[in-house]
């Protein structure tokens, strides 16, 4: 499968496995001939300081293996009970876990100290929520988006939302949606037909974030 993804033009992998599976990873990445750009990410867990140590100077061993990213560990609605569950508290940033930040850089500076040999980035929580996150939603949602939908510069689709009774709508430039007709948000402005503007994510299920 790597080598087929190499061909059709894959030039960089990253992998985030289950502890569980890293040995077996390590194997297939050791006896395989691969260009392209491999590397693992993994989140700093405050508490796994000689965890992670261990792992890094394992995967520095395998010469397939480009780079190592270390994840600030995030606090979000999905994981905070789970993350509060296992004694992790919510750091002063109200985005990240306490003590992962200084978790990974003790590890950048053992690593160094040691020499280990591989490229290790450290990925602080507010980057990948001010850039990381919208940017793929923003590439999602360039990949996704009908016709008549417009991508802001956040990543979310804009539409708009017409009335049922209106009389001007274009029924050849309407879409079915599911909270009633739709149109582009230009065309129902040149046309002046009432209409509403929702918003929504560019994911699976189209979550509504606004109609106004």
């Amino acid at each position: 499968m790597l080598i087929e993804l190499e061909k059709a033009g894959l030039d960089e992998l990253r992998l985030h496995p289950d502890p569980s599976h890293v040995d077996s990873l390590i194997s297939l990445l050791t006896g395989v001939e691969i260009s392209m750009d491999v590397g693992f990410e993994i989140p700093m867990l405050p508490d796994k300081l000689n965890e992670s140590l261990t792992l890094v100077r394992k995967l520095s061993n395998v010469s397939t293996i480009s780079f190592i990213n270390i994840n600030e560990l995030e606090f979000s609605e999905e994981n905070s009970l789970q993350l509060t569950a296992r004694g992790y508290h919510l750091a002063s940033d109200w985005k990240s876990v306490r003590g992962s930040r200084e978790a990974a850089l003790k590890l950048l500076e053992t690593a160094e100290r040691e020499g280990v040999n591989i490229s290790i980035h450290f990925c602080p929580a507010v980057v990948k929520d001010r850039f990381q996150t919208g940017l793929r939603l923003y590439r999602r949602g360039i990949l996704t988006a009908k016709p008549h939908e417009l991508v802001s510069d956040e990543g979310t689709i804009v539409k708009a939302l017409l009335v049922e009774e209106c009389e001007r709508a274009p029924i050849f430039l309407t879409y079915g949606g599911r909270t009633g007709p739709e149109t582009s948000l230009i065309l129902a402005e040149l046309l002046g037909v009432e209409h509403r503007i929702v918003e929504e994510l560019p994911d699976s299920s189209r979550t509504l974030l606004n109609i106004y």
